[in-house]
């Protein structure tokens, strides 16, 4: 994919509104090319997008910080991923990282309760829905569980992150944030409760402030979602990755099938964008926010995409298709790179 390409693609995204701004990333082990465009909303005033800005990464949070916390607990041999966690009869981690631990996708605890001590019981008690191994079912409940469990041995979510990624954005690193989501009532109400200031710097709209709610009512701190990161931290991490899989056995099986559908390794997607069928090898992650990490140690390349498409609403869905046009002319197109 060339620099002309990637940038024509991002300013058919603003142009047809499907994020106001974003950045991407692509290339090899041997190198790698960036494109930024847009500003953080749709204003004509707004700030411009920079390789430095901060983007809500949402589900990315599952492989970049979860994911590689408890990969550190298996190579320290402090985790056996099929034995019993939380004494839970048959859910193992194994079974939480590859969504087929019979837990529920997600529940909406801010409708339940706005304290933080009591969401968390509420998850780490949820009952299963299916026995575990049966079925594939994302879920986020399932990574409440992961991000609980690597705190409680001793590798919290937020403590050694690489340069560029942060949970719980600072007030003076807020400004680098593109915004997200409307500030909703509830988060109105825990706000208050806190004593804290109810809008944010642009009113009405979230900016460094976690978009998905459930990590909001944990604290900021979830394992499946609440990471900020830049595009130079998210690219520097999948070039790691993608290293990673050409030379450690142990990356190389949690990429592998770990699902009964077949497309979930420990962690991992296995079918990212739906191109699977047209990459073999392919895996990575997406974000609700409009966030995509995609690896392939096969043909040995990587894509980053990074928007804000949440802003100033989630209710559009063309974000699956421009991110599908990225995913092909990074992978397909004659002459890609």
């Amino acid at each position: 994919m060339t620099p002309d390409r990637a940038m024509a693609l991002l300013e058919r995204g603003i142009a047809e509104r499907v994020f106001p701004g974003a950045a991407a990333a692509w290339g090899s082990l041997d190198g790698q090319s960036r494109a930024v465009a847009g500003r953080f909303t749709y204003d004509p005033d707004a700030p411009l997008v920079h390789e430095d800005s901060l983007f809500d990464l949402a589900s990315l949070t599952k492989v970049v910080a979860t994911t590689a916390r408890l990969q550190t607990l298996v190579r320290e041999g402090r985790l056996d991923l099929d034995a019993p966690l939380l004494g839970r009869v048959g859910v193992t981690a194994r079974h939480l990282l590859a969504h087929t631990s019979g837990l529920p996708s997600c529940r909406r605890y801010e409708e339940l309760t706005l304290d933080a001590g009591e969401a968390l019981r509420l998850a780490l008690e949820e009952p299963l829905e299916s026995a575990p191994g049966e079925r594939t079912l994302y879920c986020d409940v399932g990574f409440i569980w992961l991000g609980y469990l690597a705190e409680q041995m001793g590798l919290p979510l937020d403590e050694g992150l690489p340069h560029g990624f942060l949970f719980r954005p600072p007030a003076l690193e807020r400004k680098r944030c593109l915004p997200t989501g409307p500030v909703e009532p509830w988060r109105h109400r825990l706000w208050q409760q806190q004593a804290r200031n109810p809008l944010p710097e642009r009113a009405g709209f979230l900016q460094g402030e976690v978009h998905d709610p459930r990590a909001a009512l944990l604290g900021g701190v979830a394992g499946h979602a609440g990471l900020f990161g830049t595009l130079d931290a998210v690219a520097g991490w999948a070039h790691g990755r993608l290293l990673a899989a050409q030379e450690d056995p142990l990356e190389r099986e949690w990429a592998s099938t770990q699902s009964p559908d077949g497309k979930r390794g420990l962690g991992w997607d296995l079918d990212p964008g739906g191109l699977a069928s047209i990459a073999p090898g392919i895996y990575g992650h997406t974000g609700f926010t409009g966030t995509l990490v995609a690896l392939d140690p096969v043909q040995r390349r990587f894509l980053v995409l990074l928007t804000n498409r949440v802003h100033p609403s989630a209710d559009s869905l063309a974000i699956r298709d421009l991110r599908r046009a990225f995913l092909e002319a990074a992978w397909i197109k004659p002459g890609a790179s």
